[in-house]
């Protein structure tokens, strides 16, 4: 913003965005998400670290990215997935990433999400009017272990 230019809003959220306290801002995600052919969403990475304080693997760190993906439509900006995208284990045995693309596909006049993860199936997104859902199992999920599944939605 240079002196002398105001900045101007052109879309305000429907409601305040907020994550877990102990979730911290990551990075922006401003892959082309092109929903249909006037509309595009953006991301917002969040990450979520765990310390090990016992055991044998006490002082290693697991992390976990998550993907918020938000819908700008009007004058509004709507948040329409939330999704783990990313694992990490300090001790070095275990990493994880996972891929979100647009298909060509499209339900209800919005371009279907595909996520995939290794060589798992991948799952499809499909719009349902307000947000993108999925029937199929997630293909990130499908890469760990229980226990990291466990401690990733801890609170």
């Amino acid at each position: 913003v240079r002196p002398g230019n105001p900045i101007v809003v052109v879309a305000r959220a429907t409601e305040p965005f907020t994550s877990k306290s102990e979730y911290s801002f990551n990075r922006f995600d401003f892959a082309p998400y092109r929903l249909n052919s006037k509309e595009y969403a953006f991301g917002i990475r969040w990450c979520h670290v765990l310390e090990v304080h016992a055991g044998p693997a006490a002082g290693n760190y697991y992390g976990w990215e998550f993907l918020d993906l938000f819908r700008a439509r009007g004058s509004s900006i709507d948040r329409v997935l939330t999704t783990p995208m990313h694992f990490y284990a300090t001790d070095g045995d275990e990493e994880h990433e996972a891929a979100l693309s647009v298909s060509k596909k499209s339900t209800d006049g919005v371009r279907d999400l595909i996520k995939t993860a290794g060589k798992a199936k991948p799952a499809v997104f499909r719009w349902d009017g307000r947000a993108f859902v999925t029937k199929d199992a997630d293909p990130f999920l499908s890469l760990q272990s229980e226990d990291d599944r466990a401690e990733m939605y801890q609170e």
